[in-house]
């Protein structure tokens, strides 16, 4: 590692007049990978906003190679040379991957668009990692984890010298995750500075060179990779010893709440038959691609079924909608919490009430703000979401792990008797990881159906009474607890093989 590149000394900042950074320091050397942990709400996205122009500091200085630097908007770091991989996507949903890829200035020959650099320039990161997509595709038509290789691609198009990934893993696959740990590593080779932000402990290990600890706007420490483990880190990161990663809870498992037999979702001619009973927790495994998402998107409506039957509490569900699913105490929290799980120009109450609103409402559809109200600050109170001020605060303005946990409060707030979560606890810290399992483990000793999706088999078989695996968008494995195998697990995920569960 070589001398500092970046430098942030006795940083201040505050929101709505309370203080969240209380005098952060924070230095990166030249050509090393730092990491920087925390929980949700310590402060890491308020400092990379800092350093990216986002927010400016109420006191305090930066300097880049000992030069002050001080950002009035984001396209100043974008000079100084500073590029970000957020945790949310920044991609137009309606253009295609190359239109993505050089939005901010796209090739020219003369005063035309040079389509064909620009056509080729992309192929050549969908070759990288080796992606089934065109340069001409839309960005709609992709899978979650693609469109966050896309956006990793983009940032390395811009070849930086300082590169900031924020939870860049969160939705790749075991191989595309290697492959980006190969290009992080080469870019280090080749002298660019790289901040690693994630909630996934073991990748900090593996990659970092150094690790930085805050918590509560506080810096806690640094220490090289050789000086830490996971668990000194976790202890910093919480300020005490979290000896429990998994909670247990003692619960009866009843009826069968849902059936779905001989079910064929959009894009699919392979049919899926499985039950959910009463106080059951079933885990949902296969790699990118095998089908999970589609399926429950499918199953609760958002998508159209092409075949097959639903019951809810016996009763058949024809054509199910999210509304129908909603009346028969069925929630689902989405992958894309930004887009689909929240209103982020809306208020943290205005979103942890939001499905509820039909029961608050008295007559002449007034609602009861007594109610609402009570509900909302229940919700924050139970889900210890950060927020200076929930009635006054946007959504938008959380961290990704507290709009997590209103997305999660927000439909606990509707007591459903069967819970769809598709990669719950993505991108949350390991205490408020904890959180969220022993609300599911309430929810299910309270007699609720819950259907995991998770792309960590370490979480599924920490928290599953079963797991169901799927292959090319067909279940071929129903494993219970005891016989619950790592190994077993991805052989089914990767060769398929066992009869539907």
């Amino acid at each position: 590692m070589g001398e500092t590149l970046l430098t942030m000394k006795d940083i201040v900042k505050s929101f709505y007049g309370v203080e969240v950074l209380h005098g952060i320091g924070f230095d990166l050397k030249k050509g090393e990978i730092h990491g920087l942990v925390g929980e949700n709400g310590a402060g890491k996205s308020t400092m990379m906003s800092i350093i990216g122009g986002v927010y400016s500091v109420d006191s305090g200085t930066m300097s880049i190679e000992g030069s002050p630097y001080k950002p009035l908007m984001p396209q100043d770091a974008t000079k100084a040379g500073i590029s970000f991989i957020h945790q949310e996507f920044s991609l137009f949903s309606t253009l295609s991957v190359a239109e993505n890829m050089f939005i901010d200035g796209f090739p020219r020959k003369g005063l035309m668009i040079d389509k064909r650099n620009m056509f080729d320039r992309t192929q050549t990161y969908i070759d990288l990692f080796q992606l089934d997509i065109s340069p001409k595709a839309t960005i709609e038509t992709l899978p979650i984890g693609v469109r966050q290789i896309l956006e990793i691609s983009k940032a390395l198009e811009k070849q930086s010298t300082i590169m900031i990934f924020d939870e860049p893993t969160t939705s790749l696959s075991a191989k595309e995750k290697v492959k980006l740990f190969d290009i992080i590593r080469k870019l280090k080779s080749d002298g660019v500075s790289i901040i690693f932000i994630s909630h996934i402990l073991d990748d900090v290990l593996e990659l970092c060179d150094r690790i930085s600890v805050i918590r509560d706007g506080n810096s806690v420490g640094t220490c090289d990779k050789a000086d830490i483990d996971k668990y000194k880190m976790i202890q910093m990161m919480v300020g005490r010893e979290l000896n429990q990663v998994y909670p247990t809870i003692e619960k009866d498992i009843g009826e069968a709440l849902y059936e779905v037999n001989d079910f064929v979702c959009k894009g699919s001619d392979t049919p899926v038959s499985f039950k959910l009973y009463k106080g059951e927790i079933v885990g949902l495994f296969g790699l990118l691609g095998a089908g999970r998402t589609e399926l429950l998107r499918s199953l609760y409506g958002v998508d159209p079924m092409i075949s097959g039957a639903l019951k809810i509490h016996g009763d058949v569900i024809e054509k199910p909608n999210p509304r129908k699913c909603i009346d028969h105490g069925l929630a689902f929290i989405t992958e894309d919490r930004r887009n689909e799980g929240l209103i982020v120009t809306k208020t943290v109450t205005e979103n942890t009430v939001m499905v509820i609103l039909n029961r608050i409402l008295k007559l002449c559809s007034v609602v009861d703000r007594k109610r609402y109200k009570e509900t909302a600050d229940k919700m924050v109170k139970q889900f210890t979401i950060k927020t200076a001020n929930a009635d006054k605060q946007y959504v938008s303005h959380l961290s990704g792990g507290n709009q997590q946990k209103v997305v999660v409060s927000k439909w606990m707030a509707s007591e459903p008797d069967i819970f769809f979560m598709d990669e719950p606890t993505r991108g949350v810290d390991v205490g408020a990881k904890y959180e969220i399992y022993t609300y599911i483990n309430q929810q299910a000793a309270s007699g609720s159906a819950m259907l995991i999706v998770s792309s960590e088999m370490e979480e599924l078989m920490g928290i599953c009474d079963r797991i169901m695996v799927m292959h090319k968008n067909k279940i071929v494995s129903n494993i219970p607890k005891q016989d619950f195998d790592q190994e077993a697990i991805i052989k089914f995920a990767l060769e398929g093989g066992a009869a539907d569960g």
